[in-house]
């Protein structure tokens, strides 16, 4: 776990990930994470549970990104994914 925050209070927490390499993948709209940073999880491994913002409590928001120094740098998660 890279980062486990509120962002801000319409948004909830959220979790990052640190995968391999510079990938980055950050599940938003949690209410308190059930891990902490410096976790290692595994595939299917619980993070949180929705509804932490005013967004609605169904709906996970996924960003996938590769870090450049201090930035995130945001991009189409769908190749990733084996959606294209």
């Amino acid at each position: 776990v890279y980062r486990a925050s509120r962002i801000t209070a319409n948004s909830g927490y959220t979790v990052a990930l640190q995968h391999g390499g510079r990938l980055v993948s950050a599940y938003t709209n949690l209410q308190t994470p059930v891990v902490g940073i410096g976790d290692e999880v595994a595939q299917g491994q619980i993070l949180g549970y929705l509804g932490g913002g005013i967004v609605s409590p169904d709906i996970l928001q996924l960003r996938i990104g590769r870090s450049e120094g201090f930035r995130l740098v945001y991009q189409d998660p769908a190749p990733l994914l084996g959606l294209q």
